[in-house]
């Protein structure tokens, strides 16, 4: 920051009277962010209820950025519900439900799980059904509202919002590993 004044947000964006979230980055010169330096990283990640938005997001030990996306309250395509019913966190092709591994320009890093034939960019929040979002580093989460880094290590701990019923954590024992940790919800 020191050097560049970079700032990443993760923030809703009304489009059109639909709610969707968008990771951008903003220069900082002295104390004021300048709105005109919104670099955008990943846009129109689907949030149809306005909420289970996740929205934590940090760098990992490896320079990457990791985001955490809820699962946006009910299913972005309508074909499951709301709360329990939603099924929309195991769509591998949107960008809901999931932890989010990008570099600070918005790229995919090399080491990311899903990548080669049957995997697309979803920058744009999603992609053609039946294949897989390149940002994905885990999923199947339905709010991950905040996670962490065990200090000195690769280990990403992460707190995600239960149904009625309980409050889950989990853990990444090495973020520098590609297998992609699909959690269930």
């Amino acid at each position: 920051f020191a050097g560049n004044g970079f700032v990443y947000l993760y923030y809703t964006n009304d489009r059109a009277g639909t709610c969707e979230n968008r990771v951008s980055r903003f220069t900082m010169s002295g104390n004021t962010i300048n709105p005109a330096s919104e670099l955008v990283l990943v846009d129109r990640i689907p949030s149809p209820s306005g909420t289970h938005n996740g929205g934590d997001l940090r760098f990992g030990k490896d320079g990457y950025l990791y985001v955490s996306v809820g699962d946006g309250g009910c299913d972005y395509r309508g074909d499951s519900g709301c709360g329990g019913s939603n099924d929309a966190a195991r769509d591998q092709n949107a960008l809901v439900g999931k932890i989010l591994r990008i570099t600070s320009t918005g790229g995919i890093p090399p080491t990311n799980p899903f990548q080669g034939t049957g995997t697309v960019r979803c920058n744009t929040g999603t992609g053609p059904a039946g294949s897989k979002c390149q940002e994905t580093f885990a999923w199947g989460l339905r709010n991950p509202f905040r996670f962490a880094f065990r200090p000195g290590t690769n280990e990403l701990w992460l707190g995600d919002v239960g149904y009625n019923t309980w409050e889950e954590i989990d853990r990444i024992p090495n973020a520098n590993d590609a297998t992609a940790e699909n959690f269930g919800w």
